[in-house]
């Protein structure tokens, strides 16, 4: 892979990931729109198969908003009127503020009771961005036209993406929780409706924000490994740095609520039937449409660029190091400082051609001993041959000239 060359936010998204398969490193099949069209046809089946499957990390929480809401039906339904009625009967006075107090005391119930739901929804929504993380995972392989096995795959995709999405599922309840305290704490302590305003508009930003950002997470992790710090990284970064397509994935769920929103207030009949659409098509749409739209920027910033290779990944610690030390170079030559010269180790001068003591004893080559051996003899055997040769010379010469020769000699 070729190294980045995009010098922005997204420059070192994916840096130190592995594939999943071989999949992870192909680009979408054809557009944008082409293949979220592929994702949708001939599977509408096996599409409703599979929200049905992630239903079951999704139950919990809707089993728990149903009871929620059933508890509180009732809050604020009884009024105080003679909240204020010293003398035994209700005059106008103590009844506009019996009405006053007791729409307080509705609201204060009502918030307690809306603070206790969300926050036991926070883990709850946690729990159902597993099943959405598995979701990703099948459409990556229903685009790549990989999906012989797609039902096993679901939960294969769970082993993938379930940490990820157990996290920023359970950071975007939390943001949720913050919209629903802004909506009814200020109603609840009587607090200025400007504050509420502005509170309200900042809290719904954060929450558009973290779910972003949970998406992108469900998403890198249905693609890539990656180490969960560095992932939520990236998912940041995505998440600011892709505006145009997280707009239109934004505003796509935009109307779907809006949509749910005006069923509720003028078609209540219908409100129940759009919630099953939802959970029988509807997980399934929001999760495809998003990650058709990021896995188009996953090839801009990672597959082509191959900023993501593990194998990269030391070649450019090495270049960076490189260029640190070329910069740091380019600085001294500027502040007119002599360049550093390279230190040299003290290294002792071993001569090969000198010959190896060991214990005092010197090692002859094998040729050296052949040239010293005559006649089938060693040079120590020749030597001790010639000692004695020379031994019986001297002692022959010995006698010669102790031997008396006068009586051989004439008168």
């Amino acid at each position: 892979m070729a190294e980045s060359s995009n010098t922005g936010i997204l420059s070192k998204v994916g840096i130190g990931a592995t594939d999943i398969d071989a999949n992870s490193t192909e680009n979408l099949p054809g557009s944008i729109w082409q293949s979220f069209k592929s994702v949708w046809s001939n599977n509408f089946s096996r599409i409703v198969f599979l929200s049905i499957f992630s239903m079951i990390f999704v139950a919990p929480a809707v089993a728990w908003v149903f009871v929620a809401v059933t508890f509180a039906t009732n809050v604020a339904s009884t009024v105080p009127y003679n909240l204020f009625d010293f003398m035994g009967y209700v005059s106008p006075t103590s009844a506009t503020e019996g009405l006053l107090t007791a729409q307080i005391i509705g609201s204060m119930e009502y918030f307690k009771n809306m603070m206790f739901e969300f926050s036991v929804l926070i883990p709850l929504v946690g729990i159902a961005s597993i099943g959405l993380g598995a979701l990703a995972y099948t459409a990556r392989l229903i685009i790549h036209k990989d999906d012989q096995h797609i039902f096993r795959d679901f939960f294969i995709g769970i082993r993938y993406t379930w940490l990820p999405s157990l996290v920023t599922g359970t950071v975007a309840g939390a943001a949720l929780f913050l919209v629903v305290f802004c909506l009814f704490s200020f109603d609840a302590y009587g607090l200025p409706v400007v504050g509420k305003v502005f509170a309200l508009i900042g809290s719904i930003l954060l929450f558009v924000f973290v779910l972003l950002v949970a998406m992108y997470a469900i998403s890198l992790s249905a693609t890539y490994r990656m180490k969960l710090g560095k992932l939520l990284k990236d998912s940041v970064m995505f998440a600011i740095g892709c505006p145009i397509k997280n707009l239109i994935w934004v505003g796509i769920m935009a109307v779907i609520v809006g949509v749910c929103v005006l069923f509720k207030l003028f078609i209540p009949n219908f409100y129940l039937a759009i919630w099953v659409a939802i959970f029988m098509i509807g997980t399934y749409f929001i999760v495809s449409l998003f990650y058709t739209l990021a896995h188009s920027s996953f090839d801009t910033y990672i597959n082509d660029q191959g900023s993501v290779r593990a194998m990269d990944a030391a070649k450019q610690k090495e270049m960076a190091a490189r260029e640190r030390n070329r910069q740091e170079r380019l600085a001294s030559k500027a502040a007119g400082e002599k360049p550093k010269k390279k230190q040299q180790q003290n290294v002792k001068f071993v001569n090969p051609k000198k010959k190896k003591k060991d214990g005092g004893v010197q090692e002859k080559p094998a040729e050296e001993e052949k040239k010293q051996v005559k006649g089938g003899y060693t040079a120590e055997e020749l030597r001790q041959m010639e000692l004695d040769r020379e031994a019986a010379i001297n002692k022959g010469s010995d006698l010669n000239d102790d031997f008396d020769a006068s009586a051989y000699e004439d008168e």
